[in-house]
């Protein structure tokens, strides 16, 4: 691996994407990674098969979107999180079919209502207005309003649909699923994350996959017609049984390569006969003993700890990185001077001119710097919504926040019957289990600790509206 040179990006088939990784088929995007067949989209993670989006983390067919997560077959749905079908709204959580709403939880196939309470169409527009979203300290104040509502409404244990048999949390459309986190369309598989692309089955200790993976153990960034592979990294389009391969493409029994192209019966990119491949492989096999069977030790990752997904979901300091055997990048100060602050931001979006794409902006939170780019401009002034006073990372890392962490707690249904769980829901619809509490346990990824009231499928969809 520290030989043979291999691609920066890890991207295919694209046009204009230039600042992206792992993105593909995709056109006019910038900072944007894992991703699929999207075009004209910006600071985005887990973007497929849309258009024109903007600060959004695993969303799926969705246009002019902006600021959202695990939402699906959306339209200009803004800041809403675990909702599908929506049509300009905003702030709208767990929702369906929701068109011209804001700050709505658990609805469905609604239209001009805010905070829940129904409206008249001239109503909705007074009331949306006076809001004056198009401004900093109006949006500010709306945002803090319907994040406080929608902490008063019971969660779902697991958020997805369509699903049989499935635990974890993220997962729609799926099958015999265990532990997936971030999972769609996927049957019989373990241990999943990020597989927020059709076709993954018989698959066990996968992080992200790629379209048709089929029969995959412990790979790391594979698909694409993947099959009966194993501990790869970041190979994908037909990589069919090959085990210890890196950086590749179009491989068929293949051991420990990296960076190769088209090729079969290679070991360490050396080309072998059949027979002679076979009968190297079994040796070496024989030689690695218990080290067989595993990934590559965390200690050979060319992506330092702090830099990679892993610090999300297990945040460490420094030292205990080091401690642990990772490695640990710390970033030289990049040395630019700050041209403009909040304070110099105009508060409508109406108001800021286009020389704001050359003005270098002090982040609120990190103090960093960071800019404006075209696209984003244009994308806010059609939306009518203010310039963020975050850097690009700082609202990634607010986005997320929302997301439950990767991990499951044995619970009980917090159901209390028409009385509701507690002082702060007050149930509205009869449920199957009567006045007495709901006896339903599971695994959820929301923790003892977590203020929510956390609902079985069958008592949170009583619930929905």
């Amino acid at each position: 691996m520290r030989k043979v040179p291999f691609t920066a990006q890890s991207c295919e088939g694209n046009m204009n994407c230039e600042y992206c990784v792992n993105i593909g088929w995709s056109k006019n995007c910038y900072l944007v990674s894992n991703s699929l067949d999207t075009e004209d989209s910006s600071y985005g993670v887990g973007v497929n098969y849309c258009k024109s989006c903007v600060d959004d983390s695993t969303i799926d067919k969705c246009e002019r979107c902006y600021g959202s997560f695990w939402i699906r077959n959306s339209y200009q749905t803004h800041f809403s999180t675990r909702s599908i079908d929506n049509v300009s709204s905003m702030f709208c959580f767990a929702t369906k079919g929701m068109t011209n709403c804001f700050g709505c939880v658990n609805q469905m196939n609604k239209s001009n209502c805010i905070f829940n309470q129904q409206y008249s169409k001239e109503e909705y527009k007074e009331k949306i207005k006076a809001m004056r979203l198009n401004t900093w300290t109006g949006f500010q104040k709306a945002k803090a309003e319907a994040i406080a509502f929608s902490q008063k409404f019971p969660i779902a244990y697991l958020n997805g649909v369509l699903n049989d048999d499935v635990t974890g949390e993220y997962v729609s459309e799926s099958k015999n699923v265990k532990y997936g986190f971030i999972v769609f369309h996927a049957k019989d598989a373990k241990y999943v994350q990020y597989s927020y692309i059709e076709g993954t089955e018989d698959c066990y200790d996968i992080t992200v996959a790629g379209i048709r993976n089929i029969r995959s153990y412990e790979n790391c960034i594979v698909g694409l017609g993947a099959s009966n592979s194993h501990f790869c990294v970041e190979s994908w389009t037909e990589i069919i049984t090959c085990e210890y391969c890196m950086y590749s493409r179009n491989l068929s029994d293949c051991f420990a390569c990296v960076g190769l192209k088209k090729k079969q019966y290679c070991i360490l990119n050396k080309q072998y006969s059949k027979n002679e491949y076979f009968a190297l492989k079994k040796k070496i096999i024989e030689h690695m003993g218990t080290d067989y069977g595993e990934f590559f030790p965390i200690k050979y990752s060319p992506i330092p700890y702090n830099f990679s997904n892993a610090q999300e979901h297990f945040p460490l300091t420094k030292e205990q990185a080091l401690a642990k055997g990772y490695s640990w990048y710390d970033a030289p100060p990049k040395g630019y001077k700050i041209t403009i602050t909040k304070h110099q931001i105009p508060d409508a979006i109406e108001d800021v001119p286009d020389s704001i794409l050359k003005e270098i902006i002090e982040c609120i939170e990190c103090k960093q710097a960071y800019r404006v780019i075209e696209m984003e401009l244009a994308f806010l002034r059609q939306e009518h919504l203010p310039i963020p006073r975050q850097c690009p990372d700082c609202r990634h890392n607010e986005r997320i926040a929302q997301r439950a962490k990767a991990f499951l707690y044995h619970r009980h249904c917090q159901c209390n019957s028409l009385s509701g769980s507690t002082t702060k829901y007050q149930n509205f619809a009869k449920h199957d289990h009567g006045m007495a509490p709901c006896p339903t346990e599971f695994e959820t990824a929301y923790p003892p600790s977590d203020p929510r009231l956390v609902y079985c499928l069958p008592c949170l969809y009583a619930e929905v509206n």
